[in-house]
């Protein structure tokens, strides 16, 4: 039936194509076919019974006693077997219905063709503009940050610290929230301390912009499988700069990922977990730095959208095993920004002290100068505190301020 259906549309389109008008034609030996009305040539031999006039593009035949329905071309598209002639004036019209009902379904899969055809074409197009834009408003942010003297004169090193392995996370253009001054800035300079004063090698330095919690999860992953394969051997470096966000019901920290929400704490990864998941891992140190605070506040001193309003005065959670760790701000303090110098104030005198030593400092004389500076500075550019601070795991309190980076 579809195969009878189908090659009636074809020679449907055929014959509306050419406009045939064909009219019943009797012969000398009273058998029946038909001619052309105009010219009047005999297109349908003369073979049949008897014949009628088409209707539409078919028409009712007799030959050797049966009845069926031929086209303009001749061709049986109705078999001729049937016994009475309103057999086949139903059949007929059950496969004119049909076609009908083909031809429509045709006409409708095509227009969706082509109209999906179009929609790809204008979301590829609109793709391509969002790209575009999104370039140029880059490069033209990246013209517009300025390089402080941290981050052209950075120091260089001979020596190659292979068993180092850093993952920096900078977060500065939120999907939903407030963006973060100068995280990017942030992260790709202290990414070019690690590997030109500290000599960690570049292969032992993941860096990633805007890291979603996927990415956030995945960089872990990386460290907890370094760690692994260079068993109690391998030194570990943690730096974010970014959003973070509390819980104000039980006064516990999230860093907030580029794609997530800051209402929603499920889109955030627990700041305790972190500690938890670095602090088992069998290595000789592991030191984060973080410059984000964790009371609501933005970098620019205002609420985050997500925040009730006022700052939030958070718990340290405590670190464990080979774990030191340096922070922004403390309590409902918030990490200010140093627009003077493109940089997170926290971030901005640490790499100060790098490029001072020349990496080579401790833990103990970076802290103390991290905290001196950054609390100094910023009652003097914001009229607002911010205290950085350091907090260990019990077993790195009596040797984590004789440590080195380098």
């Amino acid at each position: 039936m579809r195969k009878i259906i189908i090659s009636l549309i074809i020679i449907t389109a055929t014959i509306w194509t050419y406009g045939q008008d064909l009219k019943v034609h009797q012969c000398r030996d009273f058998k029946y076919g038909y001619r052309d009305s105009k010219t009047g040539a005999i297109i349908i031999p003369c073979e049949y019974e008897f014949a009628e006039k088409f209707s539409g593009e078919m028409a009712i035949v007799k030959l050797n006693g049966k009845w069926g329905c031929i086209d303009k071309t001749g061709q049986v598209v109705i078999p001729i077997t049937f016994e009475k002639r309103d057999q086949v004036i139903s059949k007929a019209a059950e496969i004119e219905k049909a076609a009908a009902a083909e031809k429509l379904r045709i006409e409708m899969a095509e227009k969706e063709r082509l109209e999906a055809i179009e929609r790809e074409k204008r979301e590829a197009e609109e793709k391509t503009k969002r790209e575009l834009a999104e370039k140029e408003r880059r490069e033209l942010e990246e013209k517009a940050v300025f390089k402080s003297e941290v981050a052209v004169n950075i120091p260089t090193t001979n020596t190659v610290n292979n068993k180092t392995f850093a993952v920096i996370i900078a977060n500065e253009n939120y999907r939903r929230e407030a963006k973060v001054e100068f995280a990017h800035n942030d992260g790709e300079t202290f990414k070019e301390y690690c590997i030109k004063t500290l000599g960690i090698p570049p292969s032992n330095v993941h860096y990633t912009a805007d890291a979603t919690l996927n990415d956030i999860r995945a960089e872990i992953d990386w460290i907890c499988d370094v760690a692994n394969a260079y068993h109690n051997e391998a030194n570990i470096i943690f730096y974010y700069a970014g959003h973070g966000i509390p819980d104000e019901s039980r006064g516990t920290s999230y860093l907030l990922p580029y794609d997530g929400f800051g209402t929603n704490l499920q889109t955030a990864y627990k700041l305790e977990d972190l500690y938890q998941t670095l602090g088992k891992l069998p290595v000789k140190s592991i030191t984060i730095f973080m410059d984000a605070c964790f009371s609501g506040a933005q970098r620019s001193g205002e609420m985050l959208a997500s925040a009730r309003g006022v700052a939030v005065k958070v718990k340290h959670d405590k670190p464990i095993g080979s774990m030191v760790v340096f922070s922004a701000a403390q309590g409902d303090e918030t990490a200010f920004p140093y627009r003077e110098k493109g940089h997170g104030l926290f971030t901005y005198f640490l790499l100060k002290k790098l490029q001072e030593t020349k990496g080579d400092v401790t833990l103990g004389e970076l802290g103390d100068y991290v905290i001196k500076q950054v609390q100094q500075q910023s009652i003097v550019i914001n009229r607002k505190p911010q205290t950085p601070t350091i907090t260990t795991s019990t077993a790195m309190e009596p040797k984590w301020k004789e440590m080195r980076l380098k």
